[in-house]
């Protein structure tokens, strides 16, 4: 799951010009924190990962799924 939501957010970065530490404040939690979820460090709770489905505007379940996989169907 944690790849796939690193591609998300590549692709939003890519989009939209933001940053780890602007999409940490847009969900409510350090860079730093951010950056250890996304490493494999430590994982995404719920809330978190529903923060960021709606940030990059789309559904929970397809945050869990590649955008690549979604494109290729």
């Amino acid at each position: 799951m944690v790849s796939n939501i690193k591609e998300w957010l590549t692709a939003y970065k890519a989009k939209t010009g933001k940053t780890n530490e602007d999409i940490a404040q847009a969900i409510g939690m350090t860079r730093r924190s951010l950056e250890a979820r996304l490493s494999g460090a430590s994982e995404f709770n719920l809330s978190e990962a529903v923060a960021l489905a709606k940030l990059v505007g789309v559904p929970l379940s397809t945050l869990c799924t590649s955008p690549f996989e979604l494109s290729n169907k």
